[in-house]
């Protein structure tokens, strides 16, 4: 943009400096025939000059509306890019929030089967020492006894 700008100055400036070096020669009248309904008298080169100013500010707008536009649009998909991600992020949020709970769940199901498999085992783990204890308090024998 700042290319085209540097450029449109640039040219309104030639023009401008073609019109002082040649002002009498623009200056000078002609007939100008409006088709066969009137003719006036004009200066025809100076008529030029003033279409080509015009027809280069018509320009200049034109280009800096599709730039504003162009812009705008831009602008548009940035904030619907903007509200996908925060759509995304809230999104992995809940499935992060999801999956601790799942987790959470799956381990205390764990927790939970390991109490009960390592009160199983004590308790059986009890009985057994109870059992040899009985077997060793009933089959008490002397040391010296078993010797001989």
């Amino acid at each position: 943009m700042k290319f085209l700008q540097v450029l449109m100055v640039l040219g309104l400036i030639l023009l401008a400096v073609f019109t002082v070096a040649n002002f009498d020669a623009l200056m000078a009248s002609h007939t100008l025939n409006l088709f066969w309904i009137s003719s006036y008298m004009v200066p025809l080169g100076m008529l030029l000059v003033i279409a080509i100013a015009v027809i280069m500010i018509g320009y200049a707008l034109a280009v800096t509306f599709v730039d504003l536009k162009s812009k705008a649009e831009l602008n548009r998909y940035l904030k619907q890019m903007d509200q996908m991600r925060n759509a995304i992020d809230q999104a992995e949020a809940s499935r992060f929030t999801q999956l601790r709970e799942y987790i959470d769940q799956q381990m205390a199901g764990l927790a939970s089967r390991v109490e009960g498999r390592v009160d199983r085992v004590r308790d059986e783990l009890a009985a057994d020492i109870g059992q040899l204890e009985d077997a060793v308090f009933r089959k008490q024998v002397d040391p010296r006894e078993r010797e001989l």
